[in-house]
Formats: C-alpha cells, sequence, structure tokens
C-alpha cells in the first residue's frame, strides 16, 4: 500500500466473477499480507492490496474504504449471506504478524453494524486455513487440514465448544484426499468424516488451478502433480474439473467432481436421519468411517450402508 492516501477518494471495482459459464463461482477475495507475497498464484487475488508501507491507521481506513463499498454491493446483488471472507491461507495468526493484525482490523469491521444496510442483522464470516494458531479474534471459521486433526483432536473440540465453526481442507497431503489414484470412496465420504466429527464446512485449494500459469500442463495430457522431488507424489490434486477443450475456461464435469456432489448429498441424508433418529446416524456413519483418516473402502458394504441410510428414512 503506498503511503500517499491516493485510495483515499477512490471507489473500488468490485471485480468479482458473477458466473464462470453457468456455475455460480464462490465469493471469497483473499487479502494478502507483505511477508506472504513474494509468489504470485494467480486466480482470483486481488492485486495491489499488499500491506507493504503505511502507518496502521491508514491500513485500516483502506478496509474501511473497501469493504463499505463491498458489503453494499453484496446486499444490492443479494449476495451478502454468501460471502465469506478469507483473510490469507495457512499463514500463522500469532499476534506480532500483519497476518494476525490485518485480521483483526477485517473481523472488527465485518462485525461492526455501521457497515451494513439498516436492519441487515447477518455479519459476513472470517475464515482461513490454520492448524494451531488461537484464532478467535480473528476467524469466525477454523479450517485445519484433516493430517491434522487426529493429534490435535482436543484442542479443535475445546475451541468448538467456545464458539468457532470448524471445517477441514485436503491440501496435498497423501492422506484421505481426492486424488486420481486413490479409491473413488475416499472422495465420496470426505463429507461423511464431515458428520462424523461434527464438522461444518469443507475447503481444498484445487478447484480448477490449470487456470494458474505456474501450472500450465494440459490435464487432458499430463497428469499434473503438485509434489515433484517428494516422496508421494500427489496426482489430481491442482484439479477436480477440467477446462473445455474450446475456450480453456469454462469447467468440464469429472468423475471425481460427481463424487464429491454424491458425498454432499450422503452427509444430507444423515442430518435427515440424525433429527429422526441420532442413534442410528451414528452407527451408520461410523460403521463407515473408523478415523479422520481411515475409511472403510468396500463397495459393496458401502452399498449397504446407503440402502440402510434411505431405509431407515423412508419408515
Amino acid at each position: 500500500m503506498r503511503e500517499d492516501g491516493w485510495w483515499r477518494e477512490r471507489t473500488f471495482g468490485v471485480w468479482i466473477a458473477e458466473k464462470q459459464g453457468d456455475r455460480a463461482v464462490p465469493l471469497c477475495i483473499p487479502l494478502q499480507t507483505e511477508e506472504y507475497s513474494k509468489k504470485s498464484w494467480g486466480g482470483w487475488h486481488l492485486k495491489g492490496n499488499h500491506l507493504t508501507a503505511g502507518s496502521r491507521n491508514d491500513i485500516t481506513l483502506f478496509f474501511e474504504t473497501f469493504f463499505r463499498q463491498l458489503i453494499v454491493h453484496l446486499h444490492e446483488k443479494n449476495w451478502l449471506e454468501d460471502y465469506l471472507q478469507h483473510i490469507g491461507d495457512e499463514k500463522p495468526f500469532r499476534p506480532g504478524t500483519s497476518n494476525y493484525e490485518v485480521g483483526r482490523i477485517v473481523h472488527r469491521i465485518l462485525n461492526d453494524s455501521s457497515y451494513y444496510p439498516e436492519g441487515c442483522t447477518y455479519r459476513i464470516k472470517t475464515l482461513d486455513a490454520t492448524h494451531r494458531d488461537d484464532a478467535s479474534d480473528v476467524l469466525d471459521i477454523w479450517i485445519p487440514e484433516l493430517q491434522f486433526w487426529p493429534q490435535n483432536h482436543a484442542y479443535y473440540e475445546e475451541a468448538k465448544e467456545n464458539g468457532a465453526e470448524l471445517w477441514f481442507y485436503n491440501a496435498s497431503s497423501p492422506t484421505l484426499n481426492r486424488f486420481i489414484h486413490h479409491p473413488f470412496l475416499h472422495t465420496r465420504q470426505l463429507h461423511w468424516v464431515n458428520f462424523r466429527y461434527g464438522l461444518k464446512g469443507y475447503l481444498h485449494w484445487g478447484y480448477n488451478v490449470w487456470t494458474d500459469p505456474l501450472f500450465a500442463e494440459d490435464p487432458y495430457v499430463e497428469v499434473p502433480s503438485y509434489g515433484e522431488g517428494r516422496p508421494n507424489k500427489v496426482f489430481g490434486t491442482l484439479n477436480i474439473v477440467y477446462p473445455d477443450p474450446k475456450d480453456r475456461v469454462t469447467p468440464v464435469d469429472s468423475i471425481r467432481f460427481e463424487m464429491m456432489r454424491a458425498g454432499i448429498d450422503d452427509n444430507t441424508l444423515l442430518y435427515q436421519l440424525h433429527e429422526k433418529d441420532p442413534g442410528k446416524a451414528e452407527r451408520l456413519v461410523r460403521s463407515r468411517i473408523l478415523g479422520y483418516e481411515e475409511v472403510d473402502t468396500d463397495i459393496v458394504s458401502f452399498r449397504r450402508t446407503r440402502h440402510a441410510l434411505l431405509s431407515a428414512l423412508d419408515e
């Protein structure tokens, strides 16, 4: 950010993509801070918002100006309750880091009723991938990577009890994930894991990273792998959809994406059964999900379990 306050009278152009093809694009603007902005990842990152200079007051005024306009725009589009504010992506939220300071400023603004239209009671939630930092004064939604859940289970459960909303995310860890070379039941049962542990959402970084110049392989020819030189390559982590050959932009469906969607449907059915018979819903999901990273991948037993789920809902 320049020190001369050039943005003070500026009207920000909110360039959030409203549609990509005929699919709505998730609404979330990342805010990158100076010490973690050395490498451009392309995609949807805003340009020119790095906090490289300026006083705390200048930084605060910048975000106040930006979010006041953004909230008006989202409200006019009827998108306000669909919007989540990402802060920094796997960065520490320890006091003294710029990520923490930016997060506190943004969190305060987004919880201030004066920034919202009169009568609006909804407040935009902040979220980020974070593993072990106490981010209660920065984040409404904590999203640890799945591989960190087993050793930190008690810590995350305490955070939930104290009011934090917990999701989990997959990155490039060669564990329960949605890789091409893993069983489809890994992908489908990710949202059974959500139900099993009372988690409310899911994050993955690689929906369509074939749009990024850093990962320019044609996914139809070369299966992209983020992990060259590592003991375990992770084939397919960069994308779960594919580019339309005609324009290289419009997303084309995949079997893995359909498995993810089917798993979300299963999650909905499990919650419906939980309202009717909590004990039965728990027993069914525990028969499939043996741990955070251990699931039963036998297709015959999965079909029996799902049949039992549907039958219980039909009783």
